[in-house]
């Protein structure tokens, strides 16, 4: 079984997505290839399995825009957004210190640096986090224990990520004090 072309080869799309065929390559039985219309009129090609470009500075505008008007989510930052990525910050924070014993630094330091974690996470991922978007581009708009669930995994990744990195770092300069 010979492996299929590539789009580029067989045909080419004109600005509006109509097809146009490639004279060099395209013959009389080449049909167009199956295009399917994805959110904000994005193309995802069915033959080659490649999603354009676009579809990635699309999703971009999505979860960047302000406005569902403007292209954008209807998922907005609110502060119960933030307490959950704070309060899962903590516990991931306690989790990676418990993961990682001998890089731990106290009780009250993994408290610390977990709730910034989560904190830092919770101002800026916010609208990141509850995205969730389907292979073709269109956006699902979780329910609110989905929203929950998201918030509360990207609190504990962000602040068991910051304890460990703030463990490593006191571990290695620990240690490189000692060798002297």
């Amino acid at each position: 079984m010979s492996a299929l072309p590539s789009i580029a080869t067989i045909a080419r799309t004109s600005p509006d997505g109509s097809f146009v065929p490639n004279p060099t390559t395209a013959s009389s039985d080449s049909a167009p290839p199956r295009v399917n219309r994805g959110a904000w009129g994005s193309r995802e090609t069915a033959r080659t399995g490649f999603i354009e470009p676009a579809l990635v500075s699309n999703l971009t505008k999505c979860v960047l825009s302000p406005t569902p008007e403007q292209g954008g989510s209807h998922i907005t930052w609110t502060y119960t957004n933030l307490v959950i990525q704070i309060i899962a910050g903590v516990l991931g924070g306690y989790a990676a210190a418990t993961a990682a014993h001998e890089h731990s630094f106290g009780a009250f330091g993994h408290t610390l640096v977990g709730a910034l974690g989560g904190a830092a996470s919770g101002y800026f991922l916010q609208k990141l986090a509850g995205t969730v978007v389907t292979a073709s581009g269109s956006l699902n708009e979780p329910t609110a224990v989905e929203n929950g669930i998201l918030q509360g995994l990207a609190g504990a990744v962000s602040g068991g990520i910051l304890v460990l990195a703030v463990g490593f770092l006191k571990h290695s300069i620990d240690h490189h004090k000692n060798s002297r």
